[in-house]
């Protein structure tokens, strides 16, 4: 990733600019304690910290998450597909940190990094929801008035789009044994993976958001039939579907639990599916129902609405995109059946430059290496040495890991935290009215709430008369009526 984002909500006002304040302090005045880096990042640390005499090994909050994430096979896949895919840019690197290169980092490094980069110059500021906007933007002048805007700030964190290639790639993967497998035959994993156009051009981005969804978002798209219905493998591979969290958009598709003689098959295929579809196009049904499924989405307000709005706009926002043009789906939906009557071979001529015109593909294949898991331990304790060995005080080691835990068992305090009181909190129940009706011989309930446009049905049916033998497909038959 090329940014970071410190969301928070709540439906209390006071709580809300108290949880503002905390944020603001912690993002662009963090203490960066030596100590601090220690504790989250990681430290050469005695396994019995109070023993100098056992070893020395790595520590760290941040070092140990790192390694349960790389212990996962589709987390190794997909994030090594990324680096692979785009080799140049700030994407070659594991954003979370890989658990052999984190020793390498600093702690002045760190703290450099920060002041370069989290600076208000170089942020984005997101509010959402019924709290009035004139008292956020006086809070946030109040805070940030004293900052003087740095044009280099922002200009440190643009990035340059990856270079597109003359001739695709190909990687081999390897990942640990996992503890279940289906068949032991069936272990491999491969996808082919496609850097697409820059998330700065948002009409561009939709229209590659549309052919992608066609492409393997439902039982009817043309991967669904030509890969998981014929049972090559058990499922997608970790990755597939459209990416859209970079600068430049990617493609990914595949499937996982294959056999390794089924590679150049499921390679094979991709290619000639796409193919089919720049030759027949999709079926207007499925074009149909995908763009209802668009117009419900940006319509249905759930709990995270705000989030998702954002998430909605962020990519391209920090791109130097009017953030604005994102969120007008219903314009770009209107123009895409425009465009689709003037048209009708648009979304064949997407597939066509995009995919089958497109020398910047990644084929990438993952195998299990029995001995992956011993490799990496092997590595780790090679590192640590290597570490030790350029500690010229080694008591050190253990005088900071007993400071440490001295400073984690010390009671915090809690006290510079604003708080709320009781006061502060609204003692009356939000109800929500219910009126009672009646239809035929069936009893209703209605509920007027701001849906946003959208009727919200449920239906309660009496299944008493059923025969118990057929009560056993309920589930079943649910699943499938809802669809």
């Amino acid at each position: 990733s090329d940014w970071t984002m410190y969301a928070f909500s709540t439906q209390n006002q006071k709580d809300y600019f108290n949880l503002m304040s905390i944020y603001l302090d912690a993002v662009l005045h963090p203490k960066l304690d030596e100590y601090d880096f220690m504790q989250e990042g990681w430290r050469l640390e005695h396994e019995k910290i109070d023993d100098p005499t056992s070893p020395i090994v790595i520590k760290g909050v941040v070092f140990n998450e790192m390694k349960g994430v790389f212990s996962n096979s589709h987390q190794v896949y997909a994030r090594q597909v990324q680096n692979n895919l785009m080799p140049t840019s700030t994407y070659q690197y594991e954003s979370g940190g890989d658990p052999e290169k984190i020793p390498i980092l600093t702690w002045n490094a760190l703290r450099e990094f920060h002041t370069t980069h989290y600076h208000p110059s170089n942020g984005r500021f997101f509010t959402y929801g019924s709290f009035p906007l004139s008292d956020t933007l006086a809070f946030l002048n109040d805070y940030l008035h004293h900052y003087e805007q740095q044009k280099t700030k922002a200009i440190s964190s643009k990035l340059i789009e990856e270079s597109h290639w003359n001739k695709s790639r190909s990687v081999n993967i390897t990942c640990s044994p996992q503890s279940f497998v289906v068949d032991p035959n069936k272990t491999t994993t491969v996808s082919v993976s496609y850097l697409l156009g820059s998330i700065r051009n948002t009409w561009e981005t939709f229209l590659l958001n549309i052919v992608c969804s066609l492409l393997v978002e439902s039982e009817n798209s043309p991967f669904y039939k030509k890969l998981i219905i014929p049972n090559i493998g058990n499922s997608y591979s970790p990755d597939t579907g459209f990416g859209r969290h970079t600068l430049n958009t990617t493609f990914h598709v595949g499937l996982q639990d294959i056999s390794k003689n089924d590679v150049d098959r499921v390679v094979k295929i991709i290619d000639e599916t796409f193919q089919e579809v720049a030759r027949k196009g999709f079926e207007q049904s499925q074009i149909d129902a995908l763009l209802h499924q668009f117009e419900l989405g940006i319509k249905h307000q759930d709990e995270n609405f705000g989030l998702k709005i954002i998430l909605g706009l962020i990519y391209s926002w920090i791109h130097d995109t009017d953030p604005i043009d994102s969120l007008q789906i219903t314009k770009y939906l209107e123009k895409f059946n425009d465009e689709m009557t003037k048209n009708p071979r648009l979304l064949q001529d997407i597939v066509e430059k995009y995919f089958l015109k497109n020398n910047h593909k990644l084929i990438a294949t993952m195998n299990i290496d029995e001995e992956y898991s011993e490799k990496k331990k092997q590595k780790e304790s090679q590192l640590c040495q290597q570490l030790i060995s350029q500690c010229k005080d080694k008591q050190l080691i253990y005088e900071k890991g007993l400071e440490l835990q001295k400073r984690q068992s010390a009671p915090q305090n809690v006290d510079v935290l604003p708080t709320l009181s009781i006061t502060d909190i609204d003692k009356k129940a939000i109800r929500v009215p219910i009126i009672q009706g009646q239809i035929g011989n069936t009893y209703v309930q209605l509920c007027e709430q701001p849906t946003n446009g959208i009727i919200y049905f449920r239906c309660l049916l009496n299944t008493f008369e059923l025969p118990n033998e057929l009560k056993s497909y309920l589930p079943l038959f649910i699943n499938i009526l809802t669809k």
